[in-house]
């Protein structure tokens, strides 16, 4: 067992806590635990490492885990964070059937893994000629509080899908030093702010699902985002884009307009004020020209 490289047991009925002990075997490559009943923190016991030291596809989805997200254990994932992806590399399984007679024949053992990506249901016939995809997949449970800073720090990651959790807090910023990334789905959590500028860094994001969480401002905008139609941020009141009926309302002309305005305004006031000055004096001028009309008349007389 210690030589094990490949785990599946999804689509079962299995009704247990997270398998934390698999984390000490030193070859496991592949954890598919998905459409189960896992349940509880998906977390080490005890005084375990469980470090999955050569971990780089983990698919829990559709389980009932529950907690924080597991950032500790994720830290400690070092395959995931590895540029050279030669030592993702599967060790070739090969059987020698002997029949009892002059002849053997040797069979070599493929291993079929089926996960989503990028929206779709995939089957991987061949695993093993997929050995560069580093992928976490934790959708589909009950994963509560925010996605950490650290998730940055696995830049390996092609694939990362943390939909239909109950996930808070802002999308991390972090997410765009992961260059590798071609898939990544938040959707139905309930994540707030806005979208971070630094995904448009991701050239290779082919795939993006931000939709109905409770995200607000602009969609950032690149060519990258260009590509992605509105179904990738609906459900977000507050979010407004290209994409989206709700259009942005451009900050620069909207301050222009009232800076414009501002001034228009003032000059309005400038020009009423000088209006009142100038009818104030004319009405005081003939009221006191009226009170004091018969004494100037006198004093002209007297020198005329």
């Amino acid at each position: 067992s210690r030589r094990l490289e490949y785990f599946d047991v999804s689509h079962n009925n299995i009704n247990d806590s997270f398998p934390f002990w698999l984390g000490d075997l030193p070859e496991l490559k592949v954890l598919g635990l998905s459409n189960n009943e896992f349940h509880g923190d998906i977390r080490c016991s005890g005084n375990m490492k469980c470090t999955f030291p050569k971990l780089h596809i983990i698919d829990l989805s559709h389980n009932e885990f529950s907690g924080s997200f597991p950032s500790e254990m994720i830290q400690s994932w070092k395959a995931m964070k590895t540029s050279n992806t030669s030592q993702l590399q599967y060790d070739p399984q090969i059987v020698q059937i002997n029949n009892h007679g002059p002849l053997s024949v040797t069979r070599v053992i493929t291993y079929s893994f089926m996960m989503s990506n990028k929206g779709m249901l995939m089957v991987y016939q061949n695993l093993q000629e997929f050995y560069n995809m580093i992928a976490i997949d934790i959708s589909s449970n009950k994963i509560s509080g925010e996605i950490p800073q650290v998730i940055g720090d696995i830049n390996g990651l092609i694939l990362l899908n943390l939909s239909n959790n109950d996930l808070i807090g802002s999308i991390p910023s972090s997410l765009g030093k992961l260059s590798n990334l071609e898939a990544l789905d938040l959707s139905f959590n309930h994540l707030s702010g806005k979208i971070p500028q630094q995904l448009a860094q991701l050239t290779f994001l082919e795939f993006l699902n931000v939709s109905f969480n409770n995200l607000s401002g602009p969609i950032p905008q690149n060519k990258q985002f260009g590509t992605f139609e509105d179904n990738s941020f609906e459900g977000n009141q507050g979010l407004c884009g290209q994409q989206l009926l709700n259009k942005c309302i451009d900050h620069a002309e909207t301050s222009l307009y009232e800076e414009d305005h501002e001034s228009e305004s003032l000059f309005e006031l400038y020009w009423t004020v000088i209006l009142i000055g100038y009818v104030g004096g004319l009405v005081g001028g003939v009221a006191l020209g009226s009170a004091f009309y018969p004494d100037v008349i006198g004093l002209l007389k007297r020198f005329f």
